[in-house]
This record gives structure tokens, C-alpha cells and sequence, in this order.
């Protein structure tokens, strides 16, 4: 399989929380993923306008893997001030998507785009991500803010890994990575002075959804 995965790393929170995808972390998941496909990672640190190349490398690839913020209407490039442009992938180019798998590990960005993707005049084959927002924050965790990413950093990348030995379905993929998200959480709160973090992950633990073919295996 093509793997193309998008990494914010402009952004702190996604710089921090999909760290898996850098060769120099401890849950990398690089090996992993080359083993039986050819992977592509692009890893952004600047800002930039024309999404074409983004556009180019996803039209090369059959699995895309989103790690950014996003909308309930969008993929976005990063955070960005609020005049500038951050979209990556909203309904004006959502046919990239057609023919692909997609996992997007950002806010929301299935609860409107992930679903329109799989139905007419679309055709994504399945949209894996969140229909809610991946909290970190609940106001007062500041001093918390490792343990929070790297609970979510351990969940996606033992998901991700499981899914690439196992070459599971796209359905019992969206069951494991809410077990890991439901691990991890237990064992960050476990490991925190500050219990008001288990309230953080029931967004995303709950938000989990997958949409297009099911029985589709997401690594073939």
C-alpha cells in the first residue's frame, strides 16, 4: 500500500501528540508502517498557501493519514491567525479524497466532511476520525499537558500499529483505537496529580466513528 501521512508539527499540541510519526521518538511507528508499504510523511513546520502539493502527494497514495486540527467541515493546515487561509481539505476539493482510506486524527473533522466524503457525488472509500473535538486542555491542566498528549500519542500509534500488523478492517479499527484511547486515558489519570483530566478524553473516546466500507482491510 502508499501511505501519505500529513503532520502538523507547526503546532505544538499536534508537534507533541503525533510525535509517533518522527524516526527519533520511543512509540515511533515508522518501521512499522514500512514494513509491507511505501510511506510518504510530510512534516510541516512553516506556513505556506497552494494546497497543490498536499493535493499531489494524497492522489499518489491509496491510505491518508491526517495529523492537524480540523472543523466539523474541514482539514485544516494548522492554526492559524484569523485572517488567514488554514484549509486543507474542505468540500471545494473533497474529491481528493475518492478512491482513498482516510484516518484523521483531528477535531471533528468527521461529524460533517468525513460523512459527506463517502456519499455522492463523492467516493471516499472509508473515513476513519472524530466527531467531536481531541481535548487536551479543560482550563486548568496546564501543569498536566504532557501526560494528556502522551496518552493520546500512545492510543493513536498502538492503533495505527495494530492496524499494520493485524491488517485489520476498517471497523475493528475504529473499535481498537477507542480501547486505546480508553487505556491510555485510565492510565494517565492513574499516573496524574491532577484527576480533572479524566474528563478530558471523553470527548474523543466517545467521538470515534468510521463511515464507507467496514469490512475494507485499511492496510491490504
Amino acid at each position: 500500500m502508499n501511505v501519505y501521512v500529513y503532520w502538523n508539527r507547526k503546532d505544538l499540541d499536534c508537534k507533541k501528540i503525533y510525535h509517533c510519526m518522527s524516526p527519533n521518538d520511543d512509540t515511533s511507528i515508522i518501521s512499522e508502517l514500512e514494513k509491507n508499504n511505501h510511506l510518504c510523511i510530510d512534516r510541516v513546520t512553516t506556513g505556506y498557501k497552494d494546497v497543490s502539493w498536499v493535493e499531489e502527494k494524497i492522489n499518489k497514495n491509496d491510505v491518508i493519514i491526517f495529523c492537524t486540527h480540523g472543523t466539523p467541515e474541514e482539514v485544516l493546515k494548522y492554526r492559524g491567525k484569523p485572517d488567514e487561509n488554514v484549509i486543507l481539505i474542505s468540500e471545494d476539493n473533497l474529491h481528493i479524497l475518492d478512491g482513498k482510506i482516510v484516518l484523521a486524527f483531528c477535531c471533528s473533522s468527521a461529524a460533517s466532511l468525513g460523512k459527506k466524503s463517502i456519499c455522492e457525488p463523492y467516493s471516499c472509500v472509508s473515513f476513519v476520525g472524530f466527531d467531536q473535538d481531541i481535548l487536551y486542555d479543560n482550563g486548568s491542566a496546564e501543569k498536566s499537558r504532557h501526560t494528556i498528549y502522551l496518552a493520546y500519542k500512545t492510543a493513536f500509534s498502538r492503533a495505527i500499529v495494530y492496524a499494520a500488523k493485524t491488517k485489520c478492517s476498517v471497523h475493528r479499527f475504529k473499535i481498537i483505537l477507542t480501547q486505546m484511547l480508553r487505556y491510555a486515558s485510565y492510565e494517565a489519570v492513574l499516573n496524574s496529580q491532577d484527576q480533572s483530566i479524566a474528563t478530558i478524553y471523553a470527548g474523543a473516546i466517545a467521538g470515534v466513528v468510521s463511515y464507507g466500507e467496514q469490512e475494507r482491510a485499511i492496510f491490504s
